[in-house]
Protein backbone atom coordinates (compact mmCIF):
# COMPACT_ATOMS: atom_id res chain seq x y z
CA UNK A 1 0.00 0.00 0.00
CA UNK A 2 0.89 3.55 -0.78
CA UNK A 3 -0.48 7.13 0.51
CA UNK A 4 -0.69 10.30 -1.13
CA UNK A 5 2.43 11.23 0.83
CA UNK A 6 4.49 8.38 -0.06
CA UNK A 7 4.44 5.96 3.12
CA UNK A 8 4.79 2.43 1.99
CA UNK A 9 3.76 -0.99 3.93
CA UNK A 10 3.83 -4.02 2.45
CA UNK A 11 4.09 -7.66 3.62
CA UNK A 12 4.48 -11.28 2.50
CA UNK A 13 2.40 -13.60 4.24
CA UNK A 14 2.56 -17.47 3.88
CA UNK A 15 -0.12 -19.05 1.52
CA UNK A 16 -0.34 -22.39 0.04
CA UNK A 17 0.65 -22.24 -3.42
CA UNK A 18 -2.02 -24.70 -4.48
CA UNK A 19 -4.88 -22.39 -4.15
CA UNK A 20 -2.61 -20.23 -6.14
CA UNK A 21 -3.77 -19.49 -9.88
CA UNK A 22 -1.19 -20.54 -13.02
CA UNK A 23 -0.45 -16.74 -13.24
CA UNK A 24 0.40 -16.04 -9.68
CA UNK A 25 2.84 -18.59 -10.24
CA UNK A 26 4.45 -17.88 -12.55
CA UNK A 27 3.94 -13.84 -12.90
CA UNK A 28 4.07 -13.26 -8.80
CA UNK A 29 5.90 -16.00 -6.58
CA UNK A 30 9.12 -15.73 -8.45
CA UNK A 31 9.47 -11.81 -6.96
CA UNK A 32 8.51 -12.66 -3.27
CA UNK A 33 11.26 -13.47 -0.44
CA UNK A 34 14.11 -11.75 -1.61
CA UNK A 35 13.83 -9.60 1.95
CA UNK A 36 12.94 -11.84 4.91
CA UNK A 37 11.97 -8.12 6.62
CA UNK A 38 9.46 -8.62 4.44
CA UNK A 39 8.03 -11.69 5.94
CA UNK A 40 5.08 -11.14 8.35
CA UNK A 41 2.99 -14.01 10.07
CA UNK A 42 -1.06 -14.32 9.04
CA UNK A 43 -1.76 -13.96 13.26
CA UNK A 44 -0.05 -10.66 12.73
CA UNK A 45 -0.71 -9.09 9.61
CA UNK A 46 -3.95 -7.41 10.98
CA UNK A 47 -2.80 -5.46 14.09
CA UNK A 48 0.45 -4.74 11.92
CA UNK A 49 -2.07 -3.06 8.44
CA UNK A 50 -4.54 -1.65 11.33
CA UNK A 51 -1.67 -0.28 13.10
CA UNK A 52 -0.44 1.44 9.79
CA UNK A 53 -3.66 2.51 8.58
CA UNK A 54 -3.85 4.58 12.34
CA UNK A 55 -0.74 6.16 11.87
CA UNK A 56 -1.19 7.50 8.28
CA UNK A 57 -4.65 8.69 8.52
CA UNK A 58 -4.97 12.07 9.64
CA UNK A 59 -7.14 13.80 11.80
CA UNK A 60 -10.80 12.24 11.21
CA UNK A 61 -10.70 11.65 7.83
CA UNK A 62 -11.94 8.98 5.27
CA UNK A 63 -9.31 7.17 4.06
CA UNK A 64 -9.87 5.89 0.77
CA UNK A 65 -8.49 2.33 -0.46
CA UNK A 66 -8.28 2.50 -3.67
CA UNK A 67 -7.63 -0.80 -5.63
CA UNK A 68 -7.65 -1.69 -9.41
CA UNK A 69 -9.13 -5.28 -9.25
CA UNK A 70 -11.77 -6.86 -6.92
CA UNK A 71 -9.67 -9.83 -5.63
CA UNK A 72 -7.47 -7.12 -3.74
CA UNK A 73 -10.19 -5.44 -2.21
CA UNK A 74 -10.98 -9.07 -1.05
CA UNK A 75 -7.25 -10.00 -0.13
CA UNK A 76 -7.33 -6.80 2.08
CA UNK A 77 -10.54 -7.11 3.74
CA UNK A 78 -9.23 -10.72 4.43
CA UNK A 79 -6.07 -9.20 5.42
CA UNK A 80 -7.72 -6.85 8.33
CA UNK A 81 -10.27 -10.42 9.10
CA UNK A 82 -13.14 -8.32 7.73
CA UNK A 83 -13.19 -5.50 10.36
CA UNK A 84 -13.60 -2.62 8.39
CA UNK A 85 -13.33 0.95 10.46
CA UNK A 86 -16.37 3.62 10.16
CA UNK A 87 -13.44 5.70 8.31
CA UNK A 88 -12.02 3.00 5.71
CA UNK A 89 -14.27 3.10 2.39
CA UNK A 90 -12.78 0.91 -0.64
CA UNK A 91 -12.76 2.55 -4.03
CA UNK A 92 -12.54 0.57 -7.67
CA UNK A 93 -10.08 2.84 -9.54
CA UNK A 94 -9.42 0.26 -12.64
CA UNK A 95 -11.21 2.92 -14.58
CA UNK A 96 -9.02 5.98 -13.40
CA UNK A 97 -5.83 4.48 -14.08
CA UNK A 98 -3.83 5.37 -16.96
CA UNK A 99 -1.97 3.02 -19.27
CA UNK A 100 0.17 5.56 -21.16
CA UNK A 101 1.34 6.21 -17.79
CA UNK A 102 1.26 3.20 -15.66
CA UNK A 103 3.28 1.92 -19.02
CA UNK A 104 6.04 5.22 -18.37
CA UNK A 105 6.30 4.42 -15.15
CA UNK A 106 7.24 0.83 -15.67
CA UNK A 107 9.81 1.90 -18.05
CA UNK A 108 11.52 4.70 -16.49
CA UNK A 109 11.26 3.21 -13.18
CA UNK A 110 12.57 -0.56 -14.08
CA UNK A 111 10.04 -2.03 -11.42
CA UNK A 112 8.61 -5.19 -12.11
CA UNK A 113 4.65 -5.66 -12.78
CA UNK A 114 2.78 -8.00 -10.58
CA UNK A 115 4.34 -7.06 -7.68
CA UNK A 116 2.14 -5.30 -4.84
CA UNK A 117 4.27 -3.11 -3.68
CA UNK A 118 5.13 -2.22 -7.43
CA UNK A 119 1.75 -2.02 -8.28
CA UNK A 120 0.77 0.47 -5.77
CA UNK A 121 3.10 2.58 -6.79
CA UNK A 122 2.43 2.66 -10.38
CA UNK A 123 -1.12 3.18 -9.54
CA UNK A 124 -0.44 6.25 -7.88
CA UNK A 125 1.70 7.65 -10.36
CA UNK A 126 -1.12 6.34 -12.74
CA UNK A 127 -4.12 7.67 -11.38
CA UNK A 128 -5.74 9.73 -13.20
CA UNK A 129 -9.53 10.61 -12.34
CA UNK A 130 -12.43 12.17 -14.55
CA UNK A 131 -9.34 13.83 -16.83
CA UNK A 132 -11.13 12.60 -20.47
CA UNK A 133 -14.70 12.85 -18.41
CA UNK A 134 -14.33 16.39 -17.46
CA UNK A 135 -12.59 17.64 -20.83
CA UNK A 136 -15.74 16.04 -23.26
CA UNK A 137 -18.43 16.94 -20.56
CA UNK A 138 -16.24 21.06 -21.31
CA UNK A 139 -16.57 19.91 -25.20
CA UNK A 140 -20.13 19.11 -25.23
CA UNK A 141 -19.18 16.04 -27.00
CA UNK A 142 -21.39 13.62 -27.41
CA UNK A 143 -19.48 10.39 -28.96
CA UNK A 144 -16.48 9.21 -27.93
CA UNK A 145 -13.48 9.13 -30.58
CA UNK A 146 -11.84 5.72 -30.80
CA UNK A 147 -8.05 7.91 -30.70
CA UNK A 148 -9.41 9.80 -27.12
CA UNK A 149 -6.78 8.89 -25.01
CA UNK A 150 -4.11 9.96 -27.23
CA UNK A 151 -5.59 13.33 -27.92
CA UNK A 152 -6.06 14.34 -24.63
CA UNK A 153 -2.47 13.22 -24.01
CA UNK A 154 -1.62 15.10 -26.58
CA UNK A 155 -3.61 18.32 -26.06
CA UNK A 156 -3.22 18.24 -21.61
CA UNK A 157 0.11 16.16 -21.47
CA UNK A 158 -1.47 13.92 -19.11
CA UNK A 159 1.60 11.71 -19.20
CA UNK A 160 3.29 14.37 -16.79
CA UNK A 161 2.68 13.17 -13.23
CA UNK A 162 -0.05 14.24 -11.00
CA UNK A 163 0.04 14.05 -7.16
CA UNK A 164 -2.32 12.79 -5.41
CA UNK A 165 -4.03 15.02 -2.76
CA UNK A 166 -6.90 16.04 -0.61
CA UNK A 167 -10.40 15.99 -1.78
CA UNK A 168 -11.73 18.01 1.43
CA UNK A 169 -10.60 15.76 4.44
CA UNK A 170 -10.18 12.60 2.07
CA UNK A 171 -7.03 10.97 1.45
CA UNK A 172 -6.18 8.04 -1.26
CA UNK A 173 -4.55 5.24 -0.96
CA UNK A 174 -3.30 2.69 -3.40
CA UNK A 175 -4.08 -0.98 -2.30
CA UNK A 176 -2.17 -4.40 -3.42
CA UNK A 177 -1.80 -7.00 -0.56
CA UNK A 178 0.00 -9.96 -1.65
CA UNK A 179 -1.22 -13.37 -0.14
CA UNK A 180 1.35 -15.92 -1.18
CA UNK A 181 3.90 -18.16 0.98
CA UNK A 182 7.49 -16.93 0.56
CA UNK A 183 10.01 -18.52 -1.12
Amino acid sequence: MVTDAGEEFYAEVPYPDEKCTPFVREAVLPQLGSNPDFYCRVSDLSIKLRQWLQLVRREDETVYLCFDYTTDWDLFLDSIQFRIAPWMQGKLVNSDIDEIVLYEFYKETGLSRHHALNDALANKFAYRPLIATTQIKKRGIKKIPRNWREKLQKKFDIATPYVLGRVGKKRFLRSSIPRTSPT
